[in-house]
């Protein structure tokens, strides 16, 4: 199996990947493509989490040698009222089920710092919130206007979490699929 780098090498600034680890691959596998798109590349990254905190993930990240200085937190967990931007570095969503509200704070997130790539852990973690019918309109439209940003993307989906058929409409509005399993 390629290495995340090779496999990551070839795709464009532009392209939105979907990516798909296996379980006990998932966290590794973010340390190595946060270190190819934010170490070697030096892109400005938003990354919209799921499933952990900001603050945990900063700090994990930081340990694990990534410059988190270059990475914009959309935190859908914490829990927080409405976009509290204390230290600049990220927004706090209130309700992860409120898909437009997440949309409309990517689209926030990625103009204040210029993003150059967006990172979404996971639709794994949207799944916990939402309907599949609810993440699937999401994922359709994020992409369009991921597109219209000019921006690229890594959309992070852990393996049998959705069923195959669905897996295939997931890909049809991405550029490549990565199945790491």
């Amino acid at each position: 199996m390629e290495s995340i780098h090779e496999e990551l090498r070839d795709i464009e600034n532009r392209s939105i990947v979907l990516f798909i680890p296996s379980l006990t691959e998932y966290h590794q596998s973010i340390i190595d493509i946060l270190n190819v798109l934010v170490n070697e590349r030096n892109l400005n990254c938003v990354y919209v989490t799921t499933s952990r905190s900001y603050k945990r993930l900063n700090d994990l990240f930081s340990k694990k040698g990534i410059n988190t200085e270059n990475i914009f937190f959309v935190d859908a967990v914490s829990k927080g009222i409405g976009f509290d931007n204390g230290d600049g570095d990220f927004f706090l969503l209130s309700d992860p089920r409120n898909l437009s509200n997440l949309s409309i704070t990517i689209a926030k997130a990625v103009k204040k710092v210029n993003g150059r790539f967006l990172i979404l852990d996971s639709l794994s973690g949207l799944n916990l919130y939402n309907s599949v019918p609810h993440i699937s309109k999401f994922f359709h439209a994020l992409t369009a206007e991921i597109r219209s940003w000019g921006i690229g993307a890594i959309v992070i989906s852990v393996d049998e979490e959705f069923k195959d058929e669905l897996i295939n409409t997931f890909s049809g509005f991405c550029d490549k699929t990565i199945k790491r399993v």
